[in-house]
């Protein structure tokens, strides 16, 4: 693949969608070990469907590798990682709630998020 610092967005999206179904995967595995019997077929249909997803982005990501440092630049590739693997933690380990005060402590209004998904 040809990438350049035009696929900046592109490439840190797939970056993530990666730490994230990982994030789901693991998840689901955690809950696994203590759920009710009627909720284990629910986590095993979302780890059958996401599976394939993130075996899906990793040899994406792995192909692109050897582009990243160029179109991301090492810095921004570390920062990016960084902030991505936060996030993550944040959304395994508290509320919805919770993370809504720590998005309004950075300024960060839910109103502004949802009008940029939807553009």
């Amino acid at each position: 693949m040809n990438l350049s610092k035009h696929d900046k967005n592109l490439v840190s999206l797939l970056m993530i969608a990666e730490v994230l179904t990982k994030s789901i995967l693991t998840e689901c595995d955690k809950l696994l070990e203590t759920a009710p019997p009627d909720k284990v077929q629910d986590y095993m249909v979302i780890l059958h469907d996401v599976e394939p997803l993130h075996k899906s982005l990793i040899a994406l990501n792995d192909e692109i590798s050897d582009d990243v440092h160029k179109v991301l630049g090492e810095t921004e590739t570390d920062l990016l990682v960084d902030s991505v693997l936060s996030i993550c933690v944040l959304l395994e380990e508290q509320s919805p709630k919770q993370i809504n005060k720590v998005l309004k402590a950075a300024g960060i209004r839910s109103a502004d998020i949802v009008e940029s998904f939807f553009k």
